[in-house]
């Protein structure tokens, strides 16, 4: 067996099938973490430079700009109203709109509605710091599983085996076994 869990003060020893499992989720969370952090702060340099829209007829819209990402909708009554006056079909039909960046960057979210139509934006960096945080944390976790208790080359369990001992799977040296046992040295 290899790995320590720790939770409600205690540590308990996590068995090869729960060690993996954890190296895997937490390799998923390092992943998923990286994604979203390299994503949305890509999307917020872009809206620092541009504005985006992927919008419809009626004013519905999808927008990156000034920081943030935002979704502006119609009411159904509001876009029969449109039809009645343009003449525009109503199924939507979307378009990229794309322009140089003009207003300031925002940096926190909010909710509008006028009579007809709403809005929701939230901030990008938020996303970013989230999806960071994630990715840490997991790195942390899934060095941990491996580490304690473990070959740090070929996660071969080190239990019962004397400080300083090659592991015996795959022969690597002094420092593999090292992990296991806290060494503690007083000069005086």
């Amino acid at each position: 067996m290899c790995g320590l869990r720790w939770g409600l003060g205690r540590k308990t020893v996590l068995s090869e099938r729960q060690r993996r499992r954890a190296s895997s989720l937490a390799l998923f969370g390092i992943w998923a973490g990286a994604v979203v952090a390299v994503a949305s702060t890509l999307a917020w340099v872009a809206s620092a430079i541009w504005t985006s829209f992927f919008m419809a007829q009626f004013g519905d819209s999808l927008s990156l700009r000034t920081g943030t990402v935002s979704y502006l909708w119609t009411t159904h009554e509001k876009r029969l109203e449109i039809i009645s006056k343009t003449g525009y079909p109503l199924q939507r039909q979307w378009n990229w709109y794309c322009s140089p960046r003009q207003v300031p960057m925002e940096w926190w979210g909010g909710f509008t509605q006028i009579p007809g139509r709403a809005a929701i934006w939230a901030p990008l960096w938020p996303f970013t710091l989230a999806g960071g945080t994630v990715a840490l944390l997991c790195w942390r976790r899934r060095r941990q599983v491996t580490r304690i208790g473990c070959c740090n080359t070929c996660g071969y369990a080190l239990a019962g085996l004397p400080a300083g001992a090659p592991c015996p799977e795959c022969g690597r040296g002094v420092g593999a076994a090292a992990a296991l046992v806290p060494s503690v040295k007083i000069d005086g």
